[in-house]
């Protein structure tokens, strides 16, 4: 290498020269500054044309080359060209962030991966579990016990309960509230087992007692609920067809009653509650100790002072509504012993149970 130094003056395209332009009249000495400012080769203001003939020109660049540029070749925007002085636009700040959210996106974790994985399966499980139950912890066959008059079909109909459906479905409570419509059928229970068999325990409501009331003769049962009003309109609806069976007033007849309110299908209203309780108490005891076809009526009209008449003709004075089985059975005791003298008249006074007395008709004891 020469000590010389070597010539860094710009070499001029022969084009240049060609068009007459003289070497004096090119800005030579700001060449190299051009050059550092611009990638684009020398340019010269006089003379546009001069730089199609730049090789380092773009317009001189191979077009399968330039098609392979990116369309933010020449962009100034990014960090780069924008210096530390000037503050990043709203779209250069965007393309940032979404650029380190590609980066910083993570595979999924070994976690998330195994909950993709287990939830269909915990899904199908689930899916078997209650098809499963469908099969095997549902209603297969019901059975009715305890009805007389009313039809199986009918205590069916009426229970809800079906083939099928699930054994949790089957409560006493519903079937009771589905036999509201019949009132003469009264659920006692509802058993069911692992199996899917469903047994309904129904009884139903017999006549106890009767009595009159504005003229017109109601029924009742042991409970006080209303199930017919006047002999005409005492029909066999809802019972056996086919079945003749009349129904005949029962033997028990009630007076005194002092009555709000009475609607069939009803437990009867009164305005002194305490005789409903008497009257339910009463006809309990002559149902258990089989008295039903011994009295014929009872008196409440004073709760204080009851009465009864047998059907054989004799007064019964029971004093209070305390102790009726005790006084009961004294009045049967005292009654079985004047029937042996051939007595069938007079009052029996059972008040006090373990000192009954006796007093005849128009005398004393």
């Amino acid at each position: 290498m020469s000590g010389k130094r070597e010539n860094t003056r710009p070499r001029v395209s022969a084009s240049w020269q060609e068009k007459g332009y003289r070497m004096e009249d090119s800005p030579c000495e700001h060449v190299e500054a051009v050059n550092a400012q611009n990638d684009s080769g020398f340019r010269h203001p006089q003379d546009p044309e001069a730089w199609r003939d730049d090789p380092f020109h773009d317009e001189a660049v191979d077009e399968n080359l330039r098609s392979g540029r990116s369309a933010d070749l020449d962009s100034h925007d990014s960090a780069f060209w924008v210096g530390p002085d000037k503050p990043p636009t709203e779209a250069e700040i965007e393309r940032s962030r979404k650029k380190s959210t590609v980066l910083e996106k993570k595979p999924p974790s070994i976690n998330l991966r195994i909950f993709r994985v287990a939830l269909p399966v915990f899904l199908v499980l689930i899916l078997l579990a209650f098809v499963g139950f469908r099969l095997f912890y549902s209603v297969r066959t019901v059975t009715v016990v305890g009805n007389q008059r009313i039809p199986a079909e009918r205590v069916l109909e009426l229970s809800g309960v079906r083939v099928g459906q699930s054994l949790l479905s089957v409560t006493d409570e519903k079937i009771a509230e589905g036999f509201k419509p019949e009132r003469y059928l009264i659920l006692v229970s509802a058993k069911k087992d692992r199996s899917g068999n469903v047994t309904l325990y129904v009884r139903e409501r017999e006549h106890r007692a009767y009595l009159q009331y504005c003229g017109i003769t109601y029924i009742l049962d042991g409970r006080g609920m209303v199930l017919e009003q006047n002999a005409e309109e005492m029909n066999t609806e809802n019972h056996a067809e086919g079945d003749a069976a009349e129904f005949v007033l029962p033997p028990l007849k009630i007076e005194g009653m002092d009555i709000r309110e009475i609607q069939t299908g009803q437990i009867v209203a009164l305005n002194k509650p305490e005789q409903l309780t008497i009257y339910i108490s009463v006809a309990m005891e002559l149902k258990a100790m089989g008295l039903t076809e011994v009295v014929s009526e009872l008196y409440v009209t004073n709760p204080a002072n009851l009465y009864l008449a047998t059907a054989d003709g004799f007064s019964v004075h029971l004093g209070d509504a305390n102790r009726i089985h005790a006084k009961l059975r004294a009045m049967t005791l005292v009654q079985a012993e004047l029937r042996k003298t051939g007595v069938t008249t007079g009052t029996i006074d059972v008040s006090r149970p373990a000192e009954p007395t006796y007093i005849p008709d128009g005398g004393t004891n």
